[in-house]
């Protein structure tokens, strides 16, 4: 609100630290609409964005939240994976897979691993 009363537009990093404040707090759904609202005003945030939310879904064991934070994450960049600079991190996977063992136990954790191997979508 501060940032619109001023005439300042956030942009991809305020969005993204912003995820960081909202994931450690654990307040997911909020953070997520907050980041939905600024997808809708035009920001063009990247997959880092969703990164804290994702982590804190699959840490609570939560695999429906982990899973739609993921698809999302995909429909709105249009990438299922983290850029880096130096290469493409295909870990986004990772947090399907920590929900599924939180949730479920280790053999679930390890059966969601070889169903991302299988399809490639975690480095070998």
């Amino acid at each position: 609100r501060e940032m619109d009363g001023s005439g300042i537009s956030p942009s991809s990093i305020t969005v993204a630290t912003l995820m960081q404040v909202y994931g450690r707090a654990d307040a997911v759904p909020r953070g997520r609409a907050k980041l939905v609202e600024a997808v809708e005003a035009g920001v063009q945030v990247d997959t880092f964005a969703w990164r804290p939310l994702l982590h804190r879904a699959a840490c609570r064991g939560d695999v429906a939240l982990t899973e739609e934070l993921l698809a999302q994450m995909e429909s709105v960049t249009g990438k299922a994976v983290f850029d880096s600079l130096r290469h493409r991190l295909r870990h986004a996977s990772n947090y399907r897979i920590l929900a599924r063992g939180v949730k479920d136990g280790f053999d679930a954790a390890e059966a969601a691993l070889r169903a991302a191997r299988d399809v490639g979508a975690v480095d070998p």
